[in-house]
């Protein structure tokens, strides 16, 4: 199978509230390629629905690194961190993703956040 038919079928199987699945097919895509934006991303969002937040923050992460300008990523690395009780990342985290949606670009501040 193509990255491309792990996302789709985990996308399917996330629609289903199969979590666990779902994660299983999107670290198939992610394994055959480790840039695959989307499907870190919904990798961290199956991990938060299995309650895996740990992994959800790796994800989320992977994501961000990724695409570092990517409002829904930051957005969701922000929930997940709230999920794991660092409300001062969450807020961090939520903070780039407004000056994201200003129309602003993280890849280009003085000092760009780490992931």
């Amino acid at each position: 199978m193509t990255k491309e038919e792990h996302y789709d079928q985990g996308m399917a199987e996330f629609a289903m509230a199969e979590y666990e699945k779902a994660i299983e097919c999107y670290r198939k895509a992610v394994e055959l390629a480790p840039d695959y934006f989307d499907a870190w991303h919904a990798l961290g969002m199956a991990y938060l629905r299995a309650n895996k937040i740990p992994d959800a923050i790796e994800a989320g992460k992977r994501a961000v690194a990724i695409n570092p300008n990517d409002m829904l990523a930051h957005t969701s690395l922000s929930m997940y961190y709230m999920k794991a009780g660092d409300k001062a990342t969450a807020e961090k985290e939520k903070g780039l993703a407004t000056v994201l949606s200003w129309g602003g670009k993280i890849d280009q501040l003085k000092d760009p956040p780490k992931p």
